[in-house]
């Protein structure tokens, strides 16, 4: 209720935005009740929260990746190493380490350390494993090996296992 250009409405008085007296034209205080800005803060406050819990999401998915992708260039260097040792020609008795066959384990191969501090946050066991095939040709051994890599490692409770294999036939 209007009366004297003052807000007569008692339930409005001393709220944000109503001193009694009108701004503009209308039968109404201006402003916000108690209950309604209430309201607001706790919609704001679920807004931020989901923000929150997906950016934190997102940065953990993005950190595993990362590892992910430091695993595959580990496997990869072993790889090359396979590929490109040498001289390889079995039926010469000249086999390199590298392709011998046999299972090689190696343990706490580092896939991440803090660059800050150089602590090692990650580290993996890495599998290799030469094998002959045992392809022929017309009866003749091609001389083949065959080698899979696989890194194991564990982050954020998930373990993770980055796998690849190759194979190589004789220089000659």
């Amino acid at each position: 209720m209007i009366e004297g250009g003052k807000c007569q409405d008692r339930s409005k008085q001393g709220f944000i935005g109503c001193s009694g007296k009108l701004p503009g034209v209308g039968t109404h205080c201006g402003g916000f009740t108690f209950i309604e800005i209430m309201v607001a803060l706790a919609i704001v406050a679920v807004v931020a929260a989901a923000a929150f819990w997906s950016l934190t999401a997102a940065n953990r998915q993005a950190s595993a990746n990362r590892l992910f992708t430091a695993g595959q260039a580990i496997a990869q260097n072993q790889i090359e190493l396979f590929q490109t040792d040498g001289p390889f020609n079995p039926q010469l008795n000249q086999i390199p380490l590298s392709l011998q066959i046999d299972t090689r384990a190696k343990q706490n191969v580092v896939i991440y350390t803090d660059p800050l501090n150089d602590n090692v946050i990650v580290t993996g066991t890495l599998t290799t494993t030469v094998s002959d095939p045992g392809i022929t040709f017309s009866g003749a051994n091609l001389n083949m090996r065959q080698v899979t890599v696989k890194l194991n490692y564990t982050y954020a409770g998930h373990n993770y296992v980055v796998s690849m294999n190759s194979m190589r036939t004789s220089d000659l």
